[in-house]
């Protein structure tokens, strides 16, 4: 089994990120996370985004 969780880093998505990283510990599935960033903005914003978002996943 594969679980797929979106998040957008808000406190309301990192309950969501709890809620499915013990479904899929109690179920042996394999879990995937995925943030995406809204390119149609300006590139500065993006690339602070970009940089913010690989922080914090990286840093969990």
């Amino acid at each position: 089994m594969k679980i797929l969780a979106a998040t957008d880093f808000s406190t309301r998505s990192q309950r969501a990120l709890r809620r499915a990283g013990l479904l899929a510990r109690n179920v042996a599935a394999e879990l995937t996370l995925v943030h995406v960033v809204d390119d149609d903005q300006p590139s500065a914003i993006v690339r602070l985004e970009t940089r913010e978002a690989e922080d914090i996943l990286q840093n969990k």
